[in-house]
């Protein structure tokens, strides 16, 4: 009869070739009593370790050696229990890892996974605002296009994190709306100061056609005026109702940027750990 592994019965010793064996009672521990373990998680989401690992072991059930994620079989001990527990060999967030399940498989993670805190969003608002009160010297979000005149600006920004990894942030349609009126406010300016330069410097000896094209342009730039104006206070309503002063929006922020670059670098120490781990011999 198979005898349970446990951590007072089972030893682990060194082979001539330096490859560790797993024993229960002196005696070598097989796959059938290998796959008898509870498998549970080794690594926690915080990066953190559930108990000390023992070792690694080369198998790979089922389906799992057509995964095509890399991984390890590792066995580790929690107390007095010995379990086991598949561990990717790049965390979900790094290139290499996992992240979305599709027809059956989880598909590898291309490059590094953005991050996206709970204030993202609103300090990426809030900035636009900032930008249109002249706070900020650059608008916080993208522009799209390539003609000066009908260029728009995108509701979606990315920052450098300083950590390797970008930040993601959406803007309210109130954010977008605001700094779209402001440019386009911005280009009638600049098309009547053209036309102004177009024309004669006094008014009354231009000619009719001209003074018309003046008035026409003029009336634009008014009511661009006046819509970029109503799109900056509406984006201002929405900014006082979050209650949040964007000072203290950005600090929190930035501790929860600080605390993911953190956690991060945790999966990385563990796996770091893990790949120094010996390689369990287990007899078929």
């Amino acid at each position: 009869m198979t005898k349970q592994l446990t951590t007072q019965n089972a030893t682990i010793t060194t082979a001539a070739v330096e490859v560790k064996t797993l024993t229960i009672s002196g005696k070598q521990v097989t796959l059938a009593v290998f796959r008898q373990l509870q498998e549970e998680p080794l690594i926690t989401r915080e990066g953190t370790l559930n108990g000390e690992p023992w070792g690694i072991v080369n198998y790979h059930p089922g389906k799992c050696g057509d995964d095509r994620v890399a991984h390890v079989h590792v066995v580790w001990q929690r107390g007095s229990e010995l379990l086991r527990a598949r561990v990717d060999k790049a965390a979900s967030f790094e290139p290499g890892g996992r992240q979305r399940y599709h027809d059956g498989q989880y598909l590898k993670v291309e490059a590094v996974v953005p991050f996206r805190s709970k204030y993202s969003d609103q300090l990426l608002s809030s900035t636009v605002l900032q930008w249109l009160d002249g706070q900020t010297e650059d608008c916080p979000l993208p522009r799209e296009g390539t003609d000066t005149w009908r260029v728009e600006h995108d509701d979606r920004a990315a920052f450098d994190s300083g950590h390797g990894f970008v930040v993601l942030a959406n803007a309210s349609r109130a954010a977008v709306k605001a700094a779209n009126t402001r440019v386009a406010a911005d280009a009638a300016q600049a098309a009547l100061e053209k036309k102004k330069g177009e024309s004669q410097n006094d008014p009354a000896q231009a000619s009719g056609w001209e003074w018309q094209s003046l008035e026409y342009h003029q009336n634009k730039v008014d009511t661009a005026q006046v819509e970029a104006l109503e799109a900056r206070n509406a984006l201002a309503a929405e900014v006082a109702e979050w209650g949040v002063d964007p000072a203290d929006m950005l600090t929190e922020h930035t501790q929860l940027v600080e605390a993911e670059a953190a956690r991060r670098e945790r999966h990385r120490a563990a796996r770091r750990t893990l790949a120094e781990l010996p390689q369990l011999f287990i007899a078929v």
